[in-house]
């Protein structure tokens, strides 16, 4: 019976499929005009396959674009909808709105003006109807930008200009004797091109010689060749040559050439050499005018902190620190703000020192214009000249309030145990001090609350009561540099940086319990390069109180007799130093290029109050403890790793691919406890323990019902053993529009957590070499998002694919959904989300 229904099951699928499919080349004659053909496939043949994605990206003709790899739903949303009976109708429908407007326009001029209630009344009416006519009028304009697309027709000269694309491409990057044809394959009213690329021999760099007839320019340039992009061996490469004329024009902007032009640089190329290889010159012409390039010192430095346009006010001039400040009562003092400022008078104008204080001044988020202008001085000067510097500064209102609310699907946090999914708003007020005393100093206060509803509330009216809250307080005092015992050299300053002082207090309230934590912590922040930021915190404290609401709960916690949970819900200490290093090569925009983001972070605690103890008190743990106490109060010691690596992979305009891989490791050691044994920790503490499922990870289990390992939970109420310490996981998705603001995903995920040590309450729960990879979940499923580019609102369906709390031979669960027709619906997690998953 199962066997028939599997194959019952698939032939329907398949049916589906290949009827879809032959609707579309059915209906297609009917919209291709006679002698016309939709370009239905494109393919390079024999392409370097370094050169594959650039030369498809070169293509002035695409296919129209599909949606998971089949169906052209934007093509055939424009056909079926944009017909010549819709566009007469909607001719119909702006003549009668013109007729109308002009009827209204008519009875607003009979109208008394002095009747304001009428007049404004007939007023909106114009503005609706004239509103309606625009929308009618751009209506295939509009469609065509979201949910719309026009047939792609074969257009013959397109293919030609393809091809001498490439071919122009293929020469800048030396194949300088390449051969390109196409062919044109045409069945029904579909057309198949195909260019056929012969590339020829990619030639090679022999030698790099320099002809540049300014010395001090040539000397230079002669210091820094170590750094020349263009190398001996190297393959031939135009761009690499348009990134060396531009790096030497940045260079010499660093060493006083203010004025110098990147159309000075030019290349000599000679490729009269056997065996592909080419000689490469690269010359300095200088100007026409004068015999060398002028360099420039800086001359006078003008800062103005309290400039607006079309200010009269007259300002007093005084100096500090070498610089000469316009003001009345400076919004920043001199001292701070000269510490932002890398401009100085005598120094060689550098193009870097310009950028740095635009960088660092930005960040002092105190200015909200920042204006700085070099007037140039060369009277009397034959290669010298003179850059007086004005620093123009419009200043942010010192103080603003602010509020936000939000919406959010959260599945209950680390400090938790139910897996409970909710649907919550969130409300925050923030109060922001932009410069405390006139010293950039930046305070925040931002009280904030929220609701979470779990979703069985709109399932059963008797869980109403069942909400959970969170109130509380943050704030922070923020200083844009580090501030370090240590002095800081001018390269350092010149990094954006940052120095956080944090405290907060927030309650949650749920049906089961109320807990207090009070968290204070200092953190260092820098950007070390553009996409590498590193951070600091060198201290963090965190004081946790929970106390029960409910008997029932507390009775099935002391039932376990397990001291993870019995120590969670007691009062606990928490001191932490953590580290972090983030990769970050995402784009701001126009994301054509595959980049790769990677986190890995460091973090150890407990070790403060275990010195302390040591040295001060020199307490043993009580008997069954797992933790040491210090003033009464349980703290642990700890130390954790975890690797977050993601790479996102586009595929055509608006495809993309996106992987994520995270490595974890926690264990109940630190410092203290390998110099002192006896204070160490005998477990994580449950906060810093690592967990999976839930709809930002392995979507196919709810929130801490999967793992540790192969172990299977026998009574499946409390999920505070589902988690370990160590944690692999791997994600895949496809990401594609679909209509308008829809996106469609299909993804998989794979990945578990384990102990280090064995656990007797937890059988198949500690991680064995031989036994890991049998004890990988996998699932998978589709999605939808909706995507409102301020934020998303995304919905997965997903399923197990492979089990590990099943018996070893029976965890390849797949199969259960072709065989089991009752299978699917009891196994399928539903996931609401906000925000892309990563």
């Amino acid at each position: 019976m199962k066997s028939s229904y599997k194959i019952l099951r698939g032939t329907a699928f398949l049916l589906v499929i290949v009827a879809l499919l032959f609707c579309q080349a059915c209906n297609l004659n009917k919209y291709i005009p006679p002698k016309k053909y939709l370009l239905h496939h494109v393919k390079i043949e024999g392409a370097p396959s370094a050169e594959k994605d650039q030369l498809n990206s070169l293509l002035k003709q695409n296919p129209n674009k599909k949606v998971f790899f089949f169906f052209k739903v934007y093509m055939w949303n424009y056909l079926l909808s944009n017909t010549d009976k819709a566009k007469a109708e909607r001719q119909v429908k702006i003549i009668k709105l013109k007729e109308e407007l002009s009827a209204q326009k008519d009875q607003l001029a009979k109208t008394d003006p002095n009747d304001k209630k009428l007049f404004t009344k007939l007023e909106n009416k114009i503005v609706k109807t004239q509103n309606r006519i625009t929308h009618y009028e751009n209506l295939e304009e509009d469609r065509k930008k979201t949910v719309w697309e026009e047939p792609v027709i074969l257009d013959s000269q397109l293919i030609v200009a393809s091809a001498v694309q490439f071919k122009d491409y293929l020469f800048n990057k030396g194949y300088f004797h390449d051969s390109i044809y196409y062919s044109i394959k045409m069945r029904g009213k579909k057309a198949w091109v195909t260019y056929h690329i012969i590339p020829g021999r990619q030639y090679f760099l022999n030698k790099i010689d320099y002809y540049i007839f300014d010395k001090h320019i040539s000397d230079i340039v002669t210091k820094d060749s170590s750094k020349c992009l263009l190398k001996h061996g190297q393959k031939y490469d135009g761009d690499l040559m348009k990134d060396e004329r531009n790096r030497l024009a940045m260079l010499l902007k660093q060493n006083g050439y203010y004025n110098f032009r990147r159309d000075y640089i030019y290349f000599d190329i000679d490729t009269a050499l056997a065996n592909n290889m080419v000689n490469v010159g690269i010359g300095i012409a200088n100007p026409t005018s004068i015999t060398r390039h002028r360099i420039f010192k800086i001359g006078q430095v003008f800062v103005e902190s309290e400039y607006t346009l079309n200010d009269t006010t007259v300002k007093d001039t005084f100096m500090f620190g070498g610089m000469h400040f316009i003001s009345n009562r400076p919004r920043v003092r001199p001292s701070i703000l000269q510490d932002f400022i890398f401009i100085h008078t005598g120094d060689l104008y550098n193009g870097n020192d310009y950028q740095a204080t635009i960088n660092r001044l930005t960040q002092l988020n105190t200015f909200k214009f920042i204006d700085i202008q070099y007037q140039a001085d060369t009277f009397g000067k034959i290669d010298t000249g003179v850059l007086n510097v004005f620093i123009r500064l419009t200043p942010f209102k010192k103080q603003e309030y602010d509020y936000g609310i939000d919406l959010n699907s959260t599945e209950e946090s680390q400090a938790d145990i139910t897996n409970t999914r909710s649907l919550g708003t969130a409300g925050n007020l923030l109060y922001r001090n932009r410069n405390i005393a006139a010293s950039a100093l930046q305070l925040e206060i931002k009280p904030t609350g929220s609701i979470n509803i779990p979703i069985s509330v709109f399932q059963k009216a008797s869980a109403i009561d069942t909400p959970s809250y969170q109130y509380g307080v943050l704030a922070s005092l923020i200083a844009p540099e580090l501030l370090v015992p240590w002095k800081l050299s001018e390269t350092e300053k010149k990094k954006t940086a940052q120095t956080s002082f944090n405290v907060g207090y927030i309650v949650e309230s749920s049906q089961y319990f109320k807990r207090n934590t009070g968290t204070t912590n200092l953190t260092w922040q820098q950007n070390l390069r553009p996409n590498i930021i590193f951070s600091v915190t060198p201290v963090e404290l965190s004081l946790v109180n929970t106390g029960y609401v409910n008997s029932y709960f507390q009775k099935q916690v002391d039932s376990t007799h397990n001291p993870l949970l019995i120590n969670l819900f007691d009062q606990h200490l928490i001191t932490d130093f953590r580290m972090a290093l983030l990769f970050n090569q995402q784009p701001l925009t126009n994301v054509k290029h595959p980049y790769w983001y990677l986190r890995i972070s460091l973090e150890t605690g407990g070790n403060a109050p275990a010195l302390v103890n040591r040295l001060l008190y020199n307490n043993q743990k009580d008997s069954g403890a797992v933790t040491n106490k210090i003033f009464g109060i349980n703290y642990y010691q700890y130390s954790k790793a975890e690797f977050d690596f993601r790479y996102y992979q586009p595929v055509g305009k608006e495809n993309n691919f996106a992987f994520r891989g995270i490595l974890g490791m926690g264990t109940p050691n630190s410092l203290m406890g390998l110099f002192y044994p006896s204070t160490k920790s005998e477990i994580l503490p449950f906060e810093k323990q690592f967990y999976v499922g839930g709809a930002n990870d392995i979507r196919a289990w709810k929130l801490r019902t999967l793992g540790p390992g192969s172990y299977e939970d026998p009574s499946g109420t409390l999920n505070y053993d589902k988690s370990g310490d160590i944690k692999l996981e791997a994600n895949a998705e496809y990401r594609t529009p679909i209509y308008s603001i829809l996106k469609g995903a299909a993804f998989i995920d794979a990945g578990n957590v384990w102990l280090f040590n064995d656990d007797p309450g937890r059988p198949g729960a500690a991680f064995q070499w031989h036994t890991f990879y049998k004890e990988i979940a996998i699932g998978g499923g589709l999605g939808a998002r909706l995507d409102f580019n301020f934020f998303v609102v995304r919905l997965d369906f997903a399923e197990p694919f492979n089990d590990p709390s099943q018996p070893e031979n029976h965890r390849w669960v797949f199969n259960n959904l072709i065989n089991d027709k009752g299978y699917l619906g009891p196994h399928l997690q539903i996931n609401l989300g906000i925000g892309y998953p990563f």
